[in-house]
C-alpha cells in the first residue's frame, strides 16, 4: 500500500491548542505586559529608529512570504492547512524543500519582527515560546502522524530537510 492508498482518516492529529490560537494569546500577552511592565525596557534604543523599523519590515515581509508561500501550496495541492486534521500528501516542494516547518518559522519570524520593530522585551520572549511550544509539542506529534501515514518516504524527507532552518 502507497503513502496515498492509506486510510488518512484513521489518523489524527493530537494537538493541545492550534497553533494560531497560540500566536494570537501570546500576542495579546505580550502586548498586555509591553504596555503594563516592560514599557520603558528598550533594548534596541542603541539602533536608530529608521534602522529598527526597516529590519523590523523586512523581516516582517520574510514572515510574510514563508507563511503564505507553503498555505497557497497546500491549497493548490489540495491537502490540509489545519494541523487538526490529516494530511492526504507528503508535501516536499516550495517552501518544505528548505523547511519541514516553514509555516511555523513564520509565526516565530514574526514575532521577532514585531519585538524588532516595538523594541518590546515581551515580543522576544513571545517568539522563544512560540518556538518551543512548536517545536516541544506540536511539531513532535505531527511529525509521528506523518512517519505513521508516509513511512520511510517521510523518514528520507527528514534527513535530507531540517525541522526548522
Amino acid at each position: 500500500m502507497t503513502s496515498e492508498q492509506k486510510d488518512v482518516t484513521s489518523i489524527g492529529v493530537r494537538i493541545a491548542a492550534i497553533p494560531p490560537l497560540i500566536f494570537v494569546l501570546l500576542t495579546i500577552v505580550a502586548g498586555l505586559l509591553e504596555w503594563f511592565v516592560f514599557r520603558e525596557i528598550k533594548l534596541l534604543a542603541f539602533i536608530p529608529f529608521w534602522w529598527r523599523v526597516a529590519l523590523g519590515l523586512l523581516i516582517g515581509s520574510f514572515s510574510a512570504i514563508i507563511m503564505l508561500w507553503p498555505w497557497v501550496y497546500f491549497l493548490y495541492v489540495g491537502t490540509s492547512v489545519n494541523p487538526t486534521v490529516s494530511a492526504s500528501r507528503l508535501v516536499t516542494n516550495g517552501a518544505f524543500r528548505l523547511s519541514r516547518n516553514p509555516m511555523y518559522v513564520g509565526f516565530v519570524a514574526v514575532f521577532v519582527s514585531w519585538a524588532v520593530l516595538f523594541d518590546s522585551v515581551p515580543l522576544l520572549i513571545a517568539a522563544g515560546l512560540m518556538f518551543l511550544y512548536l517545536d516541544r509539542f506540536v511539531i513532535k506529534l505531527e511529525e509521528r502522524q506523518m512517519l505513521e501515514l508516509f513511512g520511510s518516504e517521510f523518514e528520507t524527507y527528514c534527513n535530507r530537510v531540517r525541522r526548522w532552518l
